[in-house]
């Protein structure tokens, strides 16, 4: 995984969560997002988290914005907490988008 960006870029990274997770986020009661680290995120990168029902194979239509705070599982003495080629991203919310149907 390579990342060219300059010291201070911010990245966006669109990723799709189960509806169970989603609801959790809006409630505040999940700060972290387990993740494959094929991505290369970074502190302060934003995350659009979009509320994806795999049942259906369909966006719910609601979605959040967060902000990472944190990255757990790169460093080697972290490694042995966190499966391998996975991390654990710290998150603050920032906007939140709801669909009324």
């Amino acid at each position: 995984m390579n990342d060219f960006r300059m010291k201070n870029q911010r990245m966006c990274h669109e990723l799709k969560i189960d509806p169970v997770y989603f609801r959790d986020l809006e409630l505040g009661s999940k700060t972290f997002e387990i993740r494959k680290d094929d991505r290369p995120f970074r502190v302060n990168d934003m995350l659009l988290l979009q509320s994806f029902d795999r049942e259906t194979n369909e966006y719910t239509g609601s979605m959040v914005f967060a902000s990472v705070t944190g990255i757990f599982g790169r460093k080697e003495n972290e490694k042995e907490f966190v499966k391998e080629g996975y991390v654990i991203l710290s998150i603050d919310l920032i906007k939140s988008r709801y669909v009324i149907d």
